[in-house]
């Protein structure tokens, strides 16, 4: 049996069928007006052999009651609940202890799939040497703001470089959100000490323990971007706090160091104002004429990068109080 600190994870080892059945994994803190995103995309997908597990992760809003009344509806929806929250990776383990299917899709509650998405990991998994499907995520937007937000979040030019069908060995920042339970349960699942970075741990061990993954170009996982600033206060205040619990000590100050210095670079200028107006102006313009070029990379967008400078801005203030509020917690 194994284990993840108190957590047994249950599994028996399995081998793929023909027809593998698909655990679908998702946590939910406090998801009530996203989780149809998540139960609509998958429940339409019209895959067969399947199962829907919502790991409710101490939700204090009508997250369980949305659930429940789909689950009315739907046999193959299960809801673990765990009534304290805790983590996205407890939850996910919690979610995938009661999965029963040879292949687990964790999927976040505001994140949807592609049509077809269920159907092709299924066949990409008749390939016996791998034990993952890697695919591209696409960010969606509701708003100015959320669709601003879209365009910064663009993948790493390794993850956009990767073809079609290409058997991948190493770590090149795609995570196994797409694994054979075989391997997540050989992988003792996400590391419950590790906070909003668990999924990319989970792919540096997967790889450096000679699994291989797939690469799907065909299907999506499709995220929901905040679309107000108390949304985008969350996503980096998780951000900060991932970096201020990293166990890797020296990647952990360099990030901070980067942190720093991306604010220093950005509002330093604004110090200068008080000794030489012309001064500090001419910097202001410059850290915001640079800040424009590479949010220009980012987006392909010349009208998008004038207004992704000020929320670039925010970003990093808010990213840099979430190291330094846990940091100081700690």
């Amino acid at each position: 049996m194994i284990t993840n600190g108190d957590l047994d994870l249950g599994f028996e080892v399995i081998v793929m069928s023909k027809n593998p059945k698909i655990s679908v994994v998702t946590p939910a803190h406090n998801e009530e007006e996203d989780i149809h995103k998540a139960l609509d995309s998958v429940l339409s997908s019209g895959y067969s052999n399947l199962e829907f597990i919502i790991s409710n992760d101490g939700s204090i809003d009508g997250t369980v009651e949305v659930v429940k009344s789909y689950m009315k509806k739907n046999k193959n929806i299960k809801l673990v609940d765990h009534p304290t929250g805790t983590s996205a990776a407890a939850a996910r383990n919690r979610g995938a202890k009661k999965a029963t299917g040879e292949i687990l899709v964790f999927l976040d509650a505001d994140t949807g799939i592609s049509d077809g998405f269920l159907q092709s990991i299924a066949k990409n998994f008749e390939d016996k040497r791998i034990d993952s499907v890697g695919h591209m995520k696409e960010n969606t937007f509701s708003n100015l703001l959320s669709r601003l937000v879209a365009l910064l979040g663009r993948p790493s030019k390794e993850v956009r470089e990767i073809k079609d069908g290409q058997i991948i060995k190493n770590y090149i920042g795609y995570n196994p959100f797409v694994i054979s339970r075989k391997a997540f349960l050989d992988l003792k699942g996400f590391d419950e000490k590790i906070f909003y970075y668990e999924d990319e741990d989970l792919g540096k061990r997967f790889f450096s323990k000679g699994y291989k993954g797939v690469w799907n170009s065909k299907i999506l996982f499709y995220s929901e971007q905040p679309a107000d600033l108390k949304g985008v206060y969350r996503q980096c205040l998780w951000s900060g706090k991932g970096i201020a619990s990293m166990k890797d000590k020296e990647r952990q100050k360099n990030e901070i160091k980067y942190s720093a210095a991306k604010l220093a670079f950005m509002f330093g200028p604004f110090g200068l104002l008080f000794f030489n107006i012309y001064l500090g102006a001419f910097f202001i313009l410059a850290a915001y004429a640079l800040t424009y070029f590479y949010a220009l990379r980012a987006s392909k967008s010349v009208f998008y990068s004038f207004l992704m400078v000020p929320v670039m801005y925010l970003r990093n203030l808010f990213e840099f109080y979430g190291i330094m509020r846990y940091l100081i917690k700690k």
